[in-house]
């Protein structure tokens, strides 16, 4: 952006970003954001007592009928195939787990007798950004019983709700696989170029081929605080897919980067390079021109993001994501901007039957998108100084 356009970007920066100077306000905000929150974290519970009850004809939930939700509320918010059995262990924390309605399913490889049902189950949930549109696949980073069930998403074409499928060609990493002496994410490729490894299944006695992945290329892009690597995956000898891995490395767990700015940085060359991965590595084919343009923010495939649980850094960077698009400010050269209007706008959301937020907040973007995010993964941006940030880097983008 020259000189010219900071300043006129600067002019005309939308008059909700001024709320993040309030304490008061952000204070307010999010407990308005946690209040809605937790009835969907409520009807979760419900859905899952009545799942229990029905399940084992028990009688314990009687007690529960005069705080009851209604039955819509438990359905819509249900999160049964996260509290199965056989899939509580996938789960890094307990407490974060995926709507069933927008859960993502894992395909079996093909060849593989494993399972009984239709899919695998990820902890990752598909989330529409509310401002920018776009398509992600929001999860907890890997466990090394899930790593293969991460990459398998890969080795198939992924179906966008309501759209057409694509395969997934970018991984976003927001936390460092260790951070202050704790395992935050199971490293599933190697550190060598040029070096294969072997990811096993979460089934390791069955039908189901590791996957093998090598590391092609990785490089450091300082001024995004980025870790680029690209890697080639195949299992069982069936084709090649290459993707790119980006770690960005100045995110700390129950905190935040210190400049905005640089993540500003970072989430441009994460959508330049899923729209053009070749811009990375010559391994991809060339992009069609209508990726390159950024019209149509669903014209390149969705994009998975996680860090350790997948709600907190995740949830701040998709909103980032979604309000840079919206103002077009992820182009490396962003077009003149028009006084408090985004630039584009997508198709609406589905209406929230919690109903709309409070007076005080619906004409704030960053509120807005929170929810939104909040109601296809729960929990989504856990704390104050998140909150903050999605603003602060914002503001960092219109200077």
């Amino acid at each position: 952006m020259s000189s010219r356009q900071a300043i006129n970007a600067a002019a005309h920066a939308p008059v909700w970003l001024d709320n993040a100077r309030s304490r008061r306000y952000i204070a307010q905000a999010l407990d308005a954001l946690d209040s809605r929150d937790s009835i969907r974290q409520r009807a979760m519970a419900q859905s899952a007592r009545h799942h229990r009850r029905r399940s084992s004809s028990s009688s314990f939930d009687a007690a529960f009928d005069a705080t009851m939700l209604p039955e819509e509320l438990a359905d819509y918010y249900s999160s049964i195939e996260a509290l199965a059995p056989e899939n509580q262990r996938k789960n890094r924390y307990c407490d974060i787990v995926p709507f069933d309605r927008t859960r993502i399913p894992v395909p079996f490889l093909s060849g593989s007798s494993e399972g009984t049902g239709p899919s695998r189950y990820l902890n990752a949930n598909f989330v529409r950004e509310l401002a920018g549109g776009k398509y992600w696949i929001a999860t907890q980073a890997a466990l090394p019983f899930t790593a293969h069930a991460l990459l398998s998403l890969l080795l198939h074409p992924v179906q966008v709700p309501g759209g057409s499928s694509a395969q997934v060609r970018t991984i976003v990493q927001l936390t460092l696989t260790t951070e202050s002496g704790r395992v935050k994410a199971h490293p599933y490729f190697p550190d060598v170029v040029g070096e294969t490894q072997q990811v096993s299944p979460e089934t390791p006695r069955g039908t189901m081929p590791p996957i093998a992945i090598t590391l092609l290329a990785q490089r450091e892009i300082s001024d995004a605080d980025a870790i680029v690597s690209t890697l080639r995956i195949s299992a069982s000898g069936g084709p090649d897919h290459v993707f790119n891995h980006f770690l960005y490395t100045s995110w700390p767990d129950h905190g935040v980067p210190a400049d905005g700015s640089s993540l500003v940085r970072f989430a441009r060359l994460v959508d330049r390079a899923n729209r053009d991965p070749r811009s990375i590595h010559p391994a991809f084919p060339p992009a069609p021109l209508p990726l390159l343009s950024n019209k149509d923010p669903n014209a390149s495939p969705p994009s998975i993001v996680g860090c350790s649980a997948g709600v907190g850094r995740t949830g701040a960077f998709i909103a980032i994501s979604s309000l840079l698009r919206a103002y077009k400010l992820l182009d490396e050269h962003p077009p003149p901007v028009t006084p408090g209007a985004p630039a584009f706008r997508p198709p609406v959301l589905s209406a929230s039957p919690l109903g709309p937020m409070e007076p005080a907040f619906q004409a704030d973007a960053v509120i807005a998108e929170v929810d939104a995010l909040r109601e296809q993964r729960s929990r989504m941006v856990q704390t104050h100084s998140q909150l903050v940030f999605i603003y602060n880097a914002i503001s960092s983008a219109f200077q």
